[in-house]
């Protein structure tokens, strides 16, 4: 087999897997196992890892604008009753734990699209029928931001009820925060169980296709030899 024969073998095949169909999963979240280092009740920032690669990260505020930088404020992981499991926070008035007006929990999903991630399904929970609340979305940490509006507003209308929202993922580079807050004075809500909309990306690392250059190098190196051997027969 020629060099060139080589290489056109060794390109085909590597198009057959990158045209191989890759298929979309939910990877579930329950805010519940933070990584190493968190303690509940008093970090104000947790990192989640799913699915092995799928990281980002929670952070507790309190403001007093959506325009203003918050001050950092305890998380707390819930795990009570049906309703009350989710993400809230430790300085809520009631002692609920959970988030309440002029505080907001602030998700940084920025680092998901480039891992194939390409929606995030966001719940709200509750255990009262009083609750309202509202999604946010920024592009700095701290920073309440721009409200999303009527769509993704939060109305709790039954006891312990879950409600999800999905938001889309924005291209890679893109700084994305998602913040939720309660909007009701007197009331709390907690970010429910949620899920990562993901797809592996295709195309292969820098080192596979440093690996593949080096097997090709590698083999052409191997056919010269070959030749040089036949003809000094």
């Amino acid at each position: 087999m020629t060099i060139k024969k080589l290489f056109l073998t060794t390109i085909s095949g590597l198009a057959v897997i990158l045209a191989t169909p890759l298929y979309a999963t939910n990877v579930p979240i329950n805010y519940l196992t933070p990584n190493a280092g968190f303690t509940n009740g008093t970090s104000t920032s947790a990192t989640y890892t799913v699915n092995g690669n799928l990281t980002f990260s929670a952070y507790g505020y309190n403001y007093s604008s959506p325009t203003v930088l918050g001050t950092t404020t305890a998380l707390f992981t819930k795990n009570a009753v049906v309703g009350e499991i989710g993400l809230g926070l430790a300085n809520d008035p009631s002692g609920q734990t959970e988030i309440t007006k002029d505080t907001f929990i602030q998700l940084d999903l920025s680092g998901l699209r480039a891992l194939g991630a390409t929606t995030v399904l966001l719940s709200v929970s509750s255990d009262t029928s009083t609750e309202a609340g509202q999604f946010y979305t920024s592009t700095t940490k701290g920073i309440l931001g721009t409200s999303l509006g009527a769509s993704y507003a939060v109305v709790s209308t039954a006891s312990g009820t879950t409600t999800a929202y999905t938001f889309m993922l924005p291209s890679i580079g893109t700084s994305y925060f998602i913040g939720l807050t309660e909007t009701t004075v007197g009331g709390n809500i907690l970010l429910g169980p949620s899920s990562i909309n993901y797809t592996p990306s295709a195309a292969p690392e820098p080192a596979t296709f440093g690996m593949i250059g080096l097997a090709l190098l590698g083999l052409g190196a191997a056919q010269v030899r070959k030749r040089k051997a036949a003809q000094s027969v």
